[in-house]
């Protein structure tokens, strides 16, 4: 009886698994190993069905049922050898596709963070080469009436405009070079993040720059990327990590760039930052852009512990 309920039983499961692999032909490009594995499974249960009725037959009978039983086991391992197989072949085109996907994601981001900048340097351009001749001209015009002005009140309000110009003038250069750094273009990524620094150490920050790449040029969107993100997080810092010190370490290392930020601020919890989609904007862009060069990016910060960021990005 018991042995009568087990046949039973595994008839059953093995007519279920034959249903759900049969749901599976159409699901994939490569439907033969699912055809050929529901036809084992089904086989499987009709010997099953075939050990039942054996139990029941007379000794000669059953004999000529084992020597079919035996050659149907065999068929059945053929199948799922062969169905086996061709599943591979199903995860191998699983895997491609997949990398396919992620080349595309890295493409479509790649061309996002170049146009992007490409529209920074129009715009800086425009601001640059539009307004700055315009500007220019009123400050000649208003140092031409200073110079020929006599009166006292006049000439101490014409003052008040040049020097209000000078500012615009100086706050437009800054905002063009924020928006594309020439000193980047120009000069290298050394001497852009130096440049950076240096006009930030005055401020409440004590930044410390360390490299070892000194004038070496690397692709262009490597360099912005790199360049983009110590802006952001020294940025980040000054606004909201209340910091005193912040250290910059860029290092070349065989094949790749290794860039630790530390700020000794008051830290923060990583994964509430990044659950939260406007505070976490600005590192999830970092992160972004650094995966888009198949680069690595890690956050490690405690509550007033500080925060330590490092990012590496291969070159070659």
């Amino acid at each position: 009886m018991l042995t009568q309920m087990a046949l039973l039983l595994a008839v059953g499961l093995q007519l279920v698994s034959a249903i759900i692999v049969i749901s599976l032909i159409r699901a994939t490009k490569y439907n033969s190993s699912w055809i050929l594995l529901s036809i084992a499974f089904l086989l499987m249960a009709f010997r099953r069905i075939a050990d039942f009725v054996i139990l029941n037959l007379e000794t000669g009978v059953r004999e000529k049922f084992v020597v079919i039983n035996s050659w149907t086991s065999f068929l059945i391992s053929l199948l799922m050898v062969v169905g086996v197989f061709y599943v591979r072949k199903v995860l191998h085109h699983l895997f491609k596709l997949e990398e396919l996907r992620r080349s595309s994601e890295k493409q479509l981001l790649n061309a996002v963070i170049k146009t992007e900048e490409n529209e920074r340097k129009r715009f800086s351009k425009e601001l640059h080469d539009g307004l700055g001749p315009l500007l220019s001209a009123v400050k000649m015009s208003i140092s031409t009436l200073i110079y020929n002005e006599k009166e006292g009140r006049k000439k101490s309000i014409q003052s008040n405009a040049l020097a209000l110009v000078n500012e615009s003038i100086s706050s437009l250069r800054e905002l063009s070079n924020n928006m594309s750094p020439h000193v980047l273009e120009n000069f290298g990524l050394k001497v852009a993040i130096e440049t950076f620094c240096s006009k930030l150490n005055n401020s409440a920050l004590n930044i410390k720059f360390k490299t070892n790449i000194e004038n070496k040029k690397y692709s262009t969107h490597i360099e912005i990327v790199i360049y983009r993100s110590i802006c952001e997080l020294v940025h980040n810092t000054f606004k909201h990590a209340r910091a005193v010190n912040v250290s910059i370490q860029l290092f070349e290392k065989e094949n790749y760039l290794d860039l630790q930020f530390k700020d000794d601020g008051v830290g923060f919890d990583v994964n509430e930052i990044f659950k939260s989609s406007s505070s976490g904007m600005g590192l999830y862009n970092i992160n972004s852009r650094v995966k888009s060069l198949s680069g690595s990016f890690t956050v490690d910060s405690t509550q007033n512990s500080g925060t330590t960021i490092t990012m590496q990005i291969p070159f070659q």
